[in-house]
């Protein structure tokens, strides 16, 4: 029996000792693993060991949630309109909403 473990970056699947998926297919929204793991856990950055935000996005950019390629430009942030899916630059503004007519 194989005690393998993936190299860093990559994921390994749960079960599965030889199989190995590279990190940008974890969190996706595609089970790539066969029981599904790499789709386990992907909140906004919990997610698995991927990349960071500030890697994937360019400057000035936020990644949205539950994405690993989402991203919205900082001036779209609080703006009352929602541009990532899960409308997660509309949440945590604190007073910082635009009063742009809707």
């Amino acid at each position: 029996m194989c005690s393998c473990e993936c190299p860093s970056p990559f994921h390994q699947c749960r079960g599965h000792p030889n199989r190995c998926i590279s990190p940008i297919w974890v969190c996706d929204r595609n089970e790539d693993c066969p029981e599904g793991d790499d789709e386990e856990h992907c909140g906004f950055w919990g997610k698995k060991k991927t990349l960071p935000p500030a890697l994937i996005c360019p400057v000035k950019h936020q990644l949205c949630r539950g994405t690993i390629n989402d991203c919205v430009p900082l001036e779209y942030l609080c703006d009352t309109e929602k541009d990532c899916p899960e409308g997660d630059d509309e949440e945590n503004c604190f007073g910082r909403l635009a009063t742009n007519d809707q």
